[in-house]
């Protein structure tokens, strides 16, 4: 799917960090951060719903998702951890599933606009972000590119 944004970042095509990855899925820095530490996780091949999604390919998926809300805490300490699915009607350019996971700070605003809505850190930013996940991430799902 050519318009797919998160398509094009699977394929390495658009601008975003990786920092973890398994079969069907990779884990990467959300560009536009809800939360210090805010993750996408998202599957390889392009469906819309997770009900697409074959058992083998979710199973994949939320076990990364598991994983990332464990590096996350272990990273940041937060409060809580949110998840929550994304994916948009068909005709949207960002209609990839894909799951949020987000630290969440109790004295913190916490929103659940659309991220365009929300600041994008600097690229350097976000590299720094990436940097204090990837200590956290298990060497055995690290994105060796990443950093």
């Amino acid at each position: 799917m050519d318009e797919c944004v998160l398509c094009l970042r699977v394929l390495g095509k658009e601008f975003w960090i990786p920092v973890a990855e398994s079969a069907h899925t990779i884990a990467a820095l959300a560009n536009h951060q809800r939360s210090h530490g805010a993750l996408l996780v998202v599957p390889r091949r392009h469906t819309s719903t997770i009900a697409e999604l074959t058992a083998e390919e979710a199973t994949d998926h939320f076990r990364l998702v598991q994983r990332m809300a464990e590096v996350l805490t272990r990273a940041y300490r937060p409060d809580g951890i949110n998840v929550w699915q994304g994916g948009r009607m068909p005709e949207a350019r960002f209609n990839h599933v894909h799951t949020h996971v987000c630290p969440r700070y109790l004295d913190a605003e916490y929103s659940f606009v659309a991220s365009e809505d929300l600041p994008l850190p600097s690229v350097e930013q976000r590299w720094e972000i990436a940097r204090q996940i990837l200590e956290f991430v298990p060497s055995g799902l690290a994105v060796r590119s990443a950093g």
